[in-house]
């Protein structure tokens, strides 16, 4: 907690009281994912005006044979102005998995979900997925794929796309190179 004084230079008594506390917490377990948890509230009081600003996270990690998931989860919840309650919230959601298919091929798959919203309009959501291939299974040939899906909504206003890029290499011999490539948006 932190009490600021001072006067607004007409003769006028200021303060500023601004609270702050949370919380960590980091859970490891044998068979269950590695857990973090996070909290933090800020209140701000400043000449009758009160803001408050929460911040949750969450993320869960766990190896489980040749596969790695992530999961986050994160919030903030913001109040600007309680008096009008005037507020504002964003709500993040990201996961990952990566799947070793040989010791030479690897997939992973990622996907995110971000949504806003505000007493005052402007609310957003988006969303995305990509995928990624990777294979070289000799000296002499590899490929990467990647597929990316976004979407986003503003409002009434809505967009959407997807990107595919694409290599193959092969080496013929010492001076023969084979290379492929393909980008589609």
């Amino acid at each position: 907690r932190n009490i600021n004084e001072g006067n607004s230079g007409r003769g006028d008594k200021l303060e500023s009281i601004n609270t702050s506390y949370g919380m960590n917490w980091l859970g490891r377990f044998r068979t269950l994912p590695l857990t973090r948890l996070s909290y933090q509230r800020t209140k701000n009081e400043n000449g009758g005006i009160t803001s408050v600003n929460d911040f949750y996270f969450a993320s869960l990690k766990k190896k489980h044979g040749p596969t790695e998931n992530d999961v986050d989860f994160s919030r903030s919840d913001s109040t600007s102005d309680t008096t009008k309650n005037v507020n504002s919230s964003n709500t993040m959601i990201h996961m990952s998995n990566t799947t070793n298919l040989s010791k030479s091929s690897i997939v992973t798959a990622y996907g995110t979900k971000n949504s806003s919203h505000s007493s005052r309009g402007g609310n957003s959501d988006s969303q995305g997925l990509r995928l990624d291939f990777r294979s070289t299974p000799s000296r002499e040939f590899n490929q990467n794929h990647k597929y990316t899906f976004a979407g986003t909504k503003f409002g009434a206003a809505k967009s959407e796309g997807g990107f595919y890029n694409g290599t193959m290499s092969y080496v013929v011999s010492r001076s023969i190179y084979a290379n492929m490539g393909l980008t589609n948006n």
